[in-house]
């Protein structure tokens, strides 16, 4: 395994300015096409749990024609993109803002989600990863990320805290106008700390023609496209981004627990991203792996004892421990989904050198993507095939067929991610006695 120094006094420099930056984290994205725009569609606009499922599977899938695309961006300094992204990301913040609900019906909250769509991942996610593996090395890059995401984590959760006092159970258009203009004053704030950091043309090696690149080749040849790829797609299945629109719409959840499922997954991700960033520094990503996929084998039951908010009555024992339990899911959810992406991200980074990386890192993020709208699409058919089947509770139980399907599916893909976690040490080793650098 080959030595690799620390981050230079530059790195450790440019490494608090991108921290400082993204104090904002995925606040913009959820308020244009994640959990605050499920509940303005449903509460505010009227939308269907079919309408909301389909504009969350479709929007995404622009990210398929990336990458072309990359060919016009891989000259240009990474940050510089980053910029790009934030004019976009703050465009379509000002749009929801300004519009009245008589000019959003869903055509025009998709046009808006399309162009969200291409800001963040055109744009911010496709150089992403290679600003990361400019400002840190892999032997520090662990403990980086974690105080990273920590505080990205620590403002969403403060986030959702405000919005847990501000908002009742039902999400007004006042309200939702308010979250946007928090979010607005982050995303200026991210563009001032990333004004900060040079504008570093990329290495040699990735200023070419991605678009010449064939795409096959990249496809059959690159690291990245194997067992990260393969790690990729269980992460889409278990992200299961259907689940929200459940909760909301077919379980009743109220706008106020909605905003504290949030305050709790952020908590949860709060307190172990340094843990699982020193612990990735120290056994490797396989071990962090390998101990997310077993955790989560106990965590998906916990949605078992969620009731169905329009059978129980506020302050009841039923909805007190039903939602006590909903609670700890999202907390344990947020300590798990904190070392996933710890480990996948720096699993990732090790093959970022590899010929045509900057190409494969971005087929790998738009196929997880893809797949992530093909999971939102298949749920949302299921959701509104069983729309309308009785929810019915034995003792603290609560069962109903999508809850069901829910568990199987994820359960196998729990199995399926054990099952690949386990070769990464034998991958890596076989890397190191290559030469490779690998942490």
């Amino acid at each position: 395994m080959v030595a690799i120094a620390g981050s230079t006094p530059d790195q450790l420099r440019h490494q608090s300015w991108l921290v400082r930056g993204t104090l904002n984290g995925a606040l913009a994205k959820d308020m244009v096409i994640g959990p605050f725009i499920v509940a303005y569609a449903v509460q505010v606009q009227g939308l269907s749990n079919g309408q909301i499922s389909w504009f969350l599977a479709l929007v995404p899938l622009l990210v398929l024609a990336r990458y072309p695309f990359l060919a016009l961006i891989a000259h240009v300094p990474r940050v510089t993109v980053l910029h790009w992204a934030r004019y976009v990301q703050i465009s379509c913040l000002v749009a929801l803002l300004v519009l009245p609900p008589a000019w959003t019906p869903l055509p025009v909250l998709m046009a808006i989600g399309v162009w969200f769509v291409f800001g963040n991942e055109f744009l911010q996610n496709a150089v992403w990863m290679n600003l990361v593996a400019e400002v840190s090395t892999g032997r520090d890059r662990g403990r980086f990320l974690g105080r990273l995401r920590m505080w990205k984590q620590a403002t969403a959760m403060a986030f959702a805290v405000f919005g847990f006092v501000l908002v009742g159970e039902s999400l007004s258009r006042e309200e939702f106008q308010i979250l946007l203009l928090v979010s607005l004053a982050l995303l200026l704030n991210s563009r001032f700390w990333y004004g900060k950091l040079p504008a570093t043309p990329p290495p040699d090696k990735e200023r070419g023609d991605p678009a010449r690149a064939p795409m096959w080749h990249i496809l059959t040849t690159n690291p990245l496209m194997r067992r990260p790829l393969a790690l990729s797609i269980v992460g889409a299945v278990l992200s299961w981004p259907i689940l929200i629109v459940y909760l909301v719409g077919a379980l009743s959840l109220p706008a106020n627990l909605l905003m504290l499922t949030v305050v709790a997954r952020m908590l949860g991700s709060i307190v172990s991203e340094v843990f699982w960033g020193l612990r990735a520094d120290a056994l490797g990503v396989r071990q962090v792996f390998l101990q997310f996929y077993a955790y989560a084998f106990a965590l998906y039951p916990l949605l078992l004892f969620v009731p169905d908010y329009a059978q129980v009555a506020p302050g009841s024992i039923d909805y007190i421990l039903g939602t006590g339990v909903l609670l700890a899911f999202f907390f344990a959810r947020g300590v798990l989904d904190a070392g996933h992406m710890m480990a996948a991200s720096m699993y990732r980074a090790q093959f970022l050198d590899a010929p045509g990386g900057f190409q494969a890192i971005n087929m790998l993020t738009a196929i997880h993507i893809a797949l992530m709208s093909a999971v939102t699409g298949l749920g949302g058919v299921m959701l509104v095939r069983l729309d309308g089947a009785a929810v019915w509770s034995w003792g603290p139980v609560w069962l109903d067929p999508f809850r069901l399907v829910t568990l199987a599916i994820l359960a196998l893909t729990l199995a399926a991610g054990l099952w690949l976690a386990a070769g990464i040490r034998s991958e890596l080793a076989g890397q190191a006695a290559a030469g490779d650098s690998v942490s």
